[in-house]
């Protein structure tokens, strides 16, 4: 059955909230790195959480995929900051456009790298649907993430380019642990968007002068 006709048959029984839909958005095609830029060397600090209020997350259950009142259940799917796949997205999304020398924190190297790249996260949404009863393991969804990515020279401490980018994911099929598949590929989504920006790419083909080259 469509879950919109199955939730169209609830709503008519129990006053009840379907799922909402999150807008779509395109995913950016990153470009490729300039061999000045290919000699750069990057270090991913991390993931600052500065949404305050900017946070929406839905949470469905049954086959209508009809919202959940529960207040624990949006907490169980937030984002979350320190999750180590960020890091391995960063490095494998950097190199999968040229960039050679990407490190993260424990690498050995990391501070003695040309830039230090930041990103602090200013909005999240999710809308996720556990279509089997009492089960929120198993489930589909959508998420949309805000991030501003803010880039440091060497040794400096305020940055020397920023860059506001916004990432979609989406999980049709029902899969185990969909909120952290969709927190990750939405973060991946503003990765890219930096990678695709042109004022990036301008900014590390030709940054202002590298504190101790």
């Amino acid at each position: 059955m469509n879950v919109r006709v199955a939730c169209a048959i609830v709503l008519l029984v129990v006053p009840a909230a379907c799922m909402p839909h999150l807008p779509p958005q395109a995913d950016a095609v990153p470009q490729p790195a300039s061999p000045a830029a290919q000699s750069r060397s990057f270090f991913f600090e991390g993931v600052t959480n500065r949404t305050l209020w900017d946070v929406s997350i839905k949470v469905a259950n049954g086959l209508a995929c009809v919202v959940q009142s529960a207040p624990h259940l949006p907490l169980m799917q937030r984002f979350v900051p320190d999750d180590p796949a960020l890091a391995h997205i960063f490095r494998e999304e950097f190199a999968r456009a040229g960039y050679r020398n990407i490190t993260v924190a424990g690498d050995a190297g990391a501070s003695s790298a040309d830039y230090r790249v930041v990103a602090v996260l200013t909005r999240t949404a999710m809308n996720v649907c556990y279509p089997y009863t009492d089960n929120f393991g198993d489930g589909n969804g959508q998420a949309s993430l805000g991030v501003e990515w803010r880039v440091y020279l060497r040794g400096q401490n305020m940055p020397a380019f920023t860059n506001a980018e916004s990432g979609y994911a989406r999980v049709d099929s029902t899969t185990l642990a969909p909120n952290r598949i969709l927190w990750r590929n939405a973060f991946a989504g503003t990765v890219r968007g930096l990678l695709a920006d042109d004022g990036f790419v301008a900014f590390v083909a030709n940054p202002p002068a590298i504190t101790g080259r």
